[in-house]
């Protein structure tokens, strides 16, 4: 069971292929060190075993027995063999911990669940309360660079669980977990907290506020200060100063807020309707009428309409994107919303204004510094790094959102995606199905393992995986994409009618217009260069001149965007 039994495979089993089906023995990859030690140990015990039974042979009137030189020499031999497959073993580890973000990040000493709070009034409407303060106290702790937070979006599958700390705790892979819960009535509201330690579910500490509604602020502020210094040694001042919130003379502000990031979030979001989106807006301008310079509104408001533009509406959703994107950085250029917003301002004028200093990337980067732990600043900033064409700086933020956010798909497909393009399907595979176990309608899923069967010549397969998609949405695009590669598997030209892309193309025989497709889209010079897909085009004049070309940009933006998600940064 040391070995990972497959169709022209036999090779020791590596990290990524732990959740593989093709895993037969469901060997585990870090007991196999052990294991290969545990066969050494019983070999020189069977060594030792069976010279007690042989008689000694007399040489040149000395004694040579295994138990002497031999059984040095063996000794040596076994050890030089344990310390090459060690290092080997070894060194594959490290090679796919760095594009797969599978290991634990050992430079956060803590990390934490904050679990959706408990809604004591007896009105169901005031869920977006009980939500809404849950989030806002994520988001503050996700500002903490040594602190791990889980995402909103995985927490939330635990709202009225029955499931215990330790298992919460072990599923999301977190040290400790806060819980608590809220009830508002008449102008006062309640709120208790406690902070579990996951390891042995004792509470380092309970906290109960009873104040006027007035205080909100302050009392969620004391609970991320709390949690703060409980979990960290020492808090720089800016990170003591990015848990205190902006005081606002109407509370009721907040209410409001909090009402349009839930619309934004929850229904809007998955549902694209236009209800939801003026339900959200209307909550947002009813802060901001109270409290013109309500940054975090102003900052909620610029992000629902990047959304709306994102779908293809108007292009003054996006002029009033940028002047509230504007207005909010004004007001407050230290909150990493506000340095998010400015940043999205740039993908429509250009990805720069002169110099790097004035760039989405810069902004990208100073939203990073200011909340390293927000998957929303995560995935933006990895799109930034698709678009100008370097997946593989990309991948390392779609790691660490998965980490933070490990039962949402969105950063999951994309991953996979990026490593199926990338001729890594193996490991796109892993993605896929992972994501496909979290949700069982996640249609990137359905369509990411077609494409990675039909990249392996399964026609079979990819079929199978078409059509489960197409009960999802039959007019998604990126299934109409992977359908077209499907159909010109099989040679039928009828493929272009559903979507002309390279693949297929490459499939059909037609080099040169595949050449022509993929000249027009400088952000896939990886995936061209890397791809053995793209191997029937290498010996092309016209593939060669590409490809050159292609490269110029390519090594311009490698030189002048360079930053990663580490500690240091």
């Amino acid at each position: 069971d040391l070995i990972y039994k497959a169709p022209g495979v036999d090779r020791p089993l590596r990290m990524t292929d732990e959740q593989l089906a093709a895993n037969q023995e469901r060997t585990i990859y870090r007991d196999q060190l052990n294991k290969v030690a545990i066969a050494i140990r019983s070999i020189m015990e069977g060594i030792q075993r069976t010279q007690q039974a042989l008689p000694e042979r007399k040489t040149e009137g000395r004694v040579r027995s295994l138990s002497g030189g031999r059984l040095w020499v063996t000794v040596l031999g076994m050890m030089l063999l344990l310390t090459a497959l060690g290092t080997y073993l070894w060194r594959t580890y490290k090679a796919t911990e760095s594009q797969t973000g599978l290991t634990k990040n050992t430079s956060v000493p803590n990390a934490i669940a904050v679990l959706p709070f408990t809604n004591l009034a007896n009105d169901p409407a005031q869920e977006y309360f009980s939500d809404g303060i849950t989030e806002q106290i994520i988001t503050e702790l996700a500002q903490l660079r040594n602190l791990k937070v889980i995402a909103r979006t995985s927490v939330m599958k635990f709202k009225a669980t029955t499931r215990s700390i330790k298992e919460i705790g072990q599923e999301l892979n977190v040290t400790h977990v806060l819980e608590g819960s809220i009830r508002r009535y008449g102008d006062r509201i309640r709120i208790t907290a406690q902070l579990i330690d996951v390891s042995d579910e004792s509470h380092l500490w309970a906290a109960d506020y009873d104040e006027p509604f007035g205080d909100i602020l302050v009392i969620q502020d004391a609970v991320s200060a709390r949690i703060a210094k409980t979990l960290e040694e020492k808090l720089t001042s800016d990170e003591i100063s990015s848990l205190s919130s902006q005081q606002l003379t109407h509370p009721e502000a907040y209410e409001h807020y909090l009402k349009g990031i839930y619309i934004h979030d929850n229904y809007y979001f998955s549902s694209r309707k236009d209800e939801h989106m003026r339900q959200s807006e209307k909550e947002f301008r009813a802060a901001l009428k109270l409290e013109p310079q309500y940054v975090l509104a102003l900052a909620g408001l610029g992000d629902l309409y990047d959304s709306y533009y994102g779908q293809g509406n108007s292009v003054s959703y996006r002029e009033k994107r940028d002047s509230l994107a504007t207005l909010a950085y004004a007001l407050d250029q230290r909150l990493w919303y506000t340095r998010l917003l400015k940043a999205l301002t740039f993908y429509d004028a250009g990805d720069s204004r002169g110099d790097v200093s004035d760039s989405a990337f810069h902004y990208f980067k100073l939203a990073y510094q200011a909340a390293p732990n927000n998957t929303k600043v995560c995935d933006q900033f990895a799109i930034f790094f698709q678009r100008i064409g370097l997946w593989y700086d990309c991948l390392p933020f779609l790691n660490k959102s998965i980490e933070l956010n490990p039962l949402e798909t969105t950063a999951l497909n994309w991953r996979g995606y990026a490593y199926s393009q990338l001729g890594q399907n193996t490991v796109a595979e892993v993605d896929f199905r992972r994501s496909i176990k979290i949700d069982q309608d996640a249609i990137d899923g359905y369509v990411g393992l077609a494409m990675v069967k039909v990249f392996r010549k399964e026609a079979d397969s990819a079929a199978h995986y078409i059509e489960r998609a197409k009960k999802i949405n039959a007019d998604d695009y990126l299934l109409q994409y992977a359908e077209s590669i499907v159909i010109a598997n099989r040679r039928d030209k009828r493929a272009l009618a559903v979507n002309k892309n390279q693949y297929g193309l490459i499939l059909l025989g037609m080099y040169k217009e595949a050449v022509e497709v993929l000249a027009n889209d400088p952000t896939q010079y990886e995936f061209i260069r890397d791809n053995p897909f793209y191997e029937p085009l290498r010996d092309r004049e016209d593939y060669k001149q590409m490809m050159s070309e292609l490269k110029v940009s390519y090594e311009v933006n490698k030189q002048r965007f360079k930053f990663a998600p580490t500690s240091d940064d």
